[in-house]
């Protein structure tokens, strides 16, 4: 399994109520990043504490990923 790959799985396997997140990968580095999940739930902190924006940057060890906080059509009151 390559970085990439388990970046799209530990990302698709966090549960983070009332979103599905999309992974976009703008530079690509060598080794895993090591915080992306804490990143995420703090992004979906300030979400719901009033941040208007759903697409954040995320760098760390040569990496660049743009993260989107989706919602699903079955959710639209978020």
């Amino acid at each position: 399994m390559t970085v990439t790959d388990r970046i799209f799985q530990n990302v698709a396997e966090l549960s983070v109520p009332h979103f599905f997140i999309t992974v976009e990968f703008s530079v690509v580095g060598n080794e895993m990043p090591e915080h992306i999940e804490s990143f995420i739930w703090e992004k979906y902190q300030a979400i719901l504490h009033g941040a208007n924006g759903r697409k954040f940057v995320y760098t760390e060890g040569g990496w660049r990923l743009f993260f989107t906080f989706c919602i699903p059509e079955s959710n639209p009151e978020v």
